[in-house]
Formats: C-alpha cells, structure tokens, sequence
C-alpha cells in the first residue's frame, strides 16, 4: 500500500486523497496539505471496525507521528460512503457530492481485482471541484454579454459551482462555523446576490417540473422585478453513468436586444451571432465535461482492470485530452497515476513472477519513486 504515496504527489493540486480498502476491511487513505509555514506536509489515515487513527507521515510513508486517534469513530452514514459491488470487475461509482474544509468534493470508487480476478479491495479518489468556478468563470467571459452560469446537481439540486465571485454556496453549522453541505437552488435564491436562481427555482415548479424531471434542454425566461431585469435562461443536462448534473445559463435580455434599437443591420446580425454564441456556452460546456469526465474515469477502470499493457507500451502513445486547461492538468495527472503504476508493475512481475497479490507484492524503493516522479 505504502508504494501508492509517492504517486500522489503526482496530482495533489487537484486530488485530496486516494484510499484503498483491503479485503480485511481495513480502509487506509494518504493526503497532502500545508504545514504552519506553508510547507507541504503528508498525511495516512486507517479506518478499521470503529477505530480510526490518522498519522503524520514522509514522502516516504514512512510513519513519523500519530496524530490522533478515534473510538468509536462510525462514518458508514456520512454522505460520501458508497457502495461498491466486489463481485462485478465492471463495478464503479461517482458518489454525491459533498463538503468538506469549505470545498465540494466528488469521489470515485472502483473494485480492485488481481490478474486472476481475485478481489484485491476498493480504490477510491476525492476529487476537489473547486475547478469547476475556475471553468465556468472562464467560460461567461469569453462571451460579450453579461452571462452568470450555475453548476448544479441535478438530482438534490445542490448548486456545486458558479461563474459569480463571493457567493457563499454553502450551510454553515451556527454552533462551529464549518460548512456542511452545498446549498440547494431554492435556499441559495433566497440570497440577494443570487436572486436569478432563486426566481428560476420557483419559475419550474410553476411549470410543474423539478431540475430531474427537466428535458435534456430547456428555455424560459425570468424577471427580476426588484431589479428590473429580464434573464433569458438555458439549462442544459451533463448524464454521464452516475454523474447528475445541470448547467444553468443567464443572460440579461436587456443586453442582448437594447443595440437592435439602432436598426443597422450589420449590428443585428452580431448581435443574433452573440446570442446564438451566448446560449452555446452552456451546451458546449456540458459536452465537454462530459467527454472529459469519460477520459478520467477510463484511467480509472485502468487501475481497476489492471489493463496496463494499453499504457505502457511506449511513448507513442496518443492521449486524447482536453482543450480546458484545469481538466487536462487532472487528466495529466491521472494519465501519469497509471502509468507509474504500470511502469512498477511491470518492473515487479520480471523480478516477482506469479508470487502473491499484486497490491502486496509492490516494489518500494526510491529509484522507482524517482522514476515515478518523471513519467
């Protein structure tokens, strides 16, 4: 398990933890954060029965203090526990999101299987969305007109990301402080500085429709009458195995129609190109976090498949990536997760051949690290 760390350190900007569950039951995680002076600093947690222990540890993973440890510590009611079928290879699962340290955080869990099939345990990695604002900041202002977009979970409509700067799109506990979930479409409408989604929650629920039973693309408009202004929204859906979700588009009618006031006709013409341009952002958008979300997620089913020999087979391999920068640093990272651990299985099966499980009989020495590290 130990010889994982080191992969980490491949995507910790974008990734919190990877986990793995033993067929023991035992369930180990390792994490990056920052220390007092802003150094990076390595942590592994364990979970078995009840007990949970969390250590401080070196790139190494070698164990340098015990933190803190828990009895009871019952965490199979917390949101982001999932259930994965052991005994189907093809099992996997993005589980809700959730909150945790003031970010939203998606999971993905997989079934690990040895080359003879047999279970090895649960591979799972938190995945920060914290991107998501970043690409939806960036996208509404590539467009001339004012757009305002909402990433939101289609399901419990829980608003996951958006292109406004400062809204708070979290509950927050009274008594500690801390954020315990993302706000729903309705409750964070409630708030004036996001008025817009507010008014296009209570707009479908008169039109008889909740955000799940939407079609795959919708248009309606909205007033705000406190501020006078007229939204032309789109929504359009990201379905993706058990990824949910909905991107939500505003667009201030005033901002589109009010040239059209000057009757020249090539003016007309822009302005209908930058309407049609406007109501694209949110579609094209969807297809691509879509298509990247799959191109992830293969990666992942590579380390679950340990189909490694698809990898690493060269440098001539052509990797399909994507043309938004955050999503192809995870790709990138991912990509590199895979082929580190290719590169150490291979190195293991011509000194180990046919002896043990795949997981426990991982090489661990600092040249593999290294090479690891460059790939």
């Amino acid at each position: 398990m130990n010889f994982l760390l080191p992969v980490l350190l491949n995507s910790q900007d974008m990734v919190s933890s990877q986990t793995f569950t033993t067929k023991y039951g035992e369930l180990w995680g390792f994490y990056t954060y920052f220390g007092s002076n802003l150094e990076t600093k390595y942590g592994m947690w364990e979970h078995y029965g009840l007990n949970s222990t969390e250590y401080e540890v070196d790139k190494l993973g070698n164990i340098i203090d015990v933190n803190f440890n828990t009895y009871p510590a019952n965490y199979t009611e917390n949101n982001w526990v999932i259930v994965v079928n052991k005994s189907d290879p093809e099992s996997s699962a993005w589980v809700a999101s959730y909150v945790w340290s003031d970010s939203v955080w998606i999971s993905h869990s997989v079934a690990l299987f040895d080359s003879q099939n047999e279970y090895v345990g649960v591979y799972t990695i938190d995945m920060i969305l914290n991107f998501i604002n970043s690409i939806l900041s960036t996208r509404s202002s590539q467009v001339s007109n004012t757009v305002i977009l909402y990433a939101v979970e289609t399901d419990s409509e829980a608003v996951i990301g958006t292109s406004k700067k400062g809204i708070q799109l979290f509950s927050i506990d009274e008594q500690t402080n801390q954020a315990t979930r993302p706000l729903t479409i309705t409750e964070l409408g409630t708030f004036n500085a996001a008025r817009e989604i507010g008014l296009f929650s209570v707009a479908i629920q008169k039109a008889k429709y909740s955000l799940k039973t939407l079609p795959d693309y919708y248009e309606l408009s909205v007033v705000d009458a406190q501020n006078g202004i007229t939204y032309l929204v789109a929504v359009k859906k990201i379905t993706w195995r058990s990824v949910n979700w909905s991107l939500i588009q505003f667009l201030d009618e005033s901002d589109v129609y009010l040239p059209i006031k000057r009757t020249n006709l090539t003016t007309i013409i822009g302005v209908c190109a930058t309407v049609g341009c406007s109501m694209l952002v949110g579609m094209l958008l969807a297809y691509w976090i879509t298509r990247d979300l799959s191109r992830i997620t293969l990666d992942l089913n590579k380390l679950k498949d340990f189909h490694f020999a698809s990898v690493y087979k060269g440098r001539n391999n052509s990797i399909k990536t994507s043309n938004i920068k955050e999503i192809f640093q995870i790709q990138s990272s991912f990509h590199a997760m895979v082929e580190a651990f290719a590169k150490s299985l291979a190195i293991n099966n011509s000194i180990k051949k046919g002896n043990g499980s795949i997981v426990s009989s991982l090489p661990y020495t600092n040249q593999q690290v290294e090479a690891s590290r460059q790939l």
